[in-house]
């Protein structure tokens, strides 16, 4: 799980590094439409003190998320699918969009390696807190991550997903 939060904090930033690089080189401004700010979750290990190695227990410890502040959890994108959860809410469904947008910069930007999946967290009240990313990988790389890596996912990523105002916005290929 650590692994995971890392490389999706990473390829999160990727992202958002696309949208400053395509800003300033071709010149876009300020797109009509608000850019959410994301992040996932801070996270760190815990390991045991006083034992031998083999005794020491290690734990993941995530910052934590109160739903009476962060507002409630909500899955905007499975780890199954390219395919987004629609909402009744038009605040949600952009945020839905922007998610997607982000994965078609990760899938470009690694040259059609590997993207962040099973979008989720704590979004409400203008926080943007995700948690518990799954990484999504081709077949050929093998497990690199954990069963949450869903190669067929992978492999119809093309097909599932749909270029909106933000893909369309930034100009990813």
């Amino acid at each position: 799980e650590g692994n995971n939060r890392v490389w999706g904090s990473a390829l999160l930033g990727v992202s958002y590094g696309f949208m400053r690089q395509q800003s300033e080189t071709l010149g876009l401004g300020d797109p009509p439409f608000e850019i959410p700010k994301f992040r996932f979750v801070e996270m760190a290990l815990a390991i045991e003190q006083g034992k031998t190695n083999k005794e020491a227990r290690v734990f993941l410890l995530e910052e934590e998320i109160r739903p009476e502040v962060e507002g409630p959890f909500k899955k905007y994108i499975n780890n199954d699918s390219a395919k987004l959860f629609l909402f009744f809410n038009d605040e949600d469904n952009h945020r839905a969009e922007f998610l997607a947008f982000t994965q078609h910069v990760q899938y470009f930007k690694t040259k059609k390696c590997v993207f962040v999946s099973d979008y989720q967290g704590e979004l409400g009240g203008g926080k943007t807190l995700l948690t518990d990313p799954q990484i999504v990988t081709k077949r050929e790389l093998g497990p690199v991550f954990t069963s949450g890596n869903i190669p067929e996912a992978f492999e119809n990523f093309e097909k599932e997903h749909e270029c909106n105002k933000f893909c369309e916005f930034f100009r990813v290929p």
